[in-house]
């Protein structure tokens, strides 16, 4: 129920994407290249730091700290841990291959709040419990690589090939109305301050669910 990779990167270049194709794909260009840039020089700050987790997986860890506090842990093995959070209901934690019943842990590779409570039990150094992908060394490896600027038209060699063809845009017709700029959400998604709704709607007039007020056939006394 979040946004992916792919949509976040189509926020960004919302604007950008209007633009001529070769416009547009310099600008995408440039984009990634300052992006890049300002994660190499964050890289650089994060690894002076003492903890080997980026800070933002930092702040969840700390959110689940303090859901963690106060939970029932009842040991299983050297490993294996039972959490109480609530009358009636418990999660089985395994520290040795960092999962847990909620399945927060293995989906996020983050520990969730009974895996946290079952390793304060077992003294095992947290940040050991949190995936690689989110080590300092990973996200500076990540962007370590550059992008360069394209080169000036005019100092390079065109093959004769190409400047002999000529190249015409596509003929496809547009569609109808202006296109869409925002993905649909989906039912339940939290867009903004606002939910999309997911009881269907009822007519004003006689209040009953599966039609409106212009197709409404219901004789009102």
């Amino acid at each position: 129920m979040s946004s992916n990779v792919a949509e976040a990167m189509n926020s960004a270049i919302a604007k950008i994407v209007e633009l001529p194709i070769v416009a547009m794909v310099e600008s995408i260009r440039t984009k990634l290249m300052q992006w890049f840039c300002i994660r190499r020089a964050k890289a650089k700050k994060l690894a002076t730091l003492p903890e080997p987790i980026t800070p933002n997986v930092n702040k969840f860890m700390l959110r689940y700290h303090l859901e963690s506090a106060g939970l029932a842990v009842t040991a299983v093995s050297d490993w294996c841990y039972e959490v109480k959070k609530t009358p009636g209901k418990t999660y089985f934690v395994d520290l040795q291959n960092k999962s847990c019943t909620c399945n927060a842990f293995q989906k996020l590779m983050i520990p969730c709040c009974h895996a946290l409570a079952a390793s304060r039990i077992n003294g095992i150094y947290i940040p050991s419990l949190v995936g690689k992908m989110y080590h300092v060394t990973v996200f500076a490896d990540t962007y370590f690589e550059l992008i360069y600027p394209v080169p000036n038209q005019c100092d390079e060699e065109v093959p004769p090939v190409v400047v002999e063809n000529e190249f015409e845009p596509p003929t496809n017709p547009p569609g109808p109305g202006r296109r869409r700029k925002r993905r649909i959400p989906s039912t339940g998604e939290q867009v903004g301050n606002k939910q999309k709704r997911t009881t269907p709607h009822k007519c004003s007039i006689c209040g009953q669910a599966g039609h409106n007020r212009a197709t409404c056939e219901n004789i009102i006394d």
